[in-house]
């Protein structure tokens, strides 16, 4: 499997992005209301979260250079 090519963006990119951008505010809710000592919904915060973790994945992946990715290798890092 080959990754995106550099400085350019598939839909796998923008479908993991999706996913943390989903991800991210649950994140920041937990630590929020651990700090607070209750449940908390800041949405404005949560909403920036998700914002921020979209576009960050979406940057990342924009600037990585492509990589083949092969079952060997993930197969190598499991053992």
């Amino acid at each position: 499997m080959k990754t995106s090519d550099f400085l350019k963006l598939d839909i796998r990119d923008i479908l993991k992005a999706c996913i943390i951008a989903t991800l991210t505010p649950v994140l920041v809710l937990v630590q929020q209301s651990i700090d607070a000592g209750q449940l908390t919904f800041d949405y404005k915060h949560l909403g920036m979260a998700a914002i921020g973790g979209f576009v960050a994945y979406l940057i990342k992946n924009f600037l990585t250079p492509p990589a083949i990715v092969s079952k060997i290798q993930i197969e190598a890092q499991k053992n």
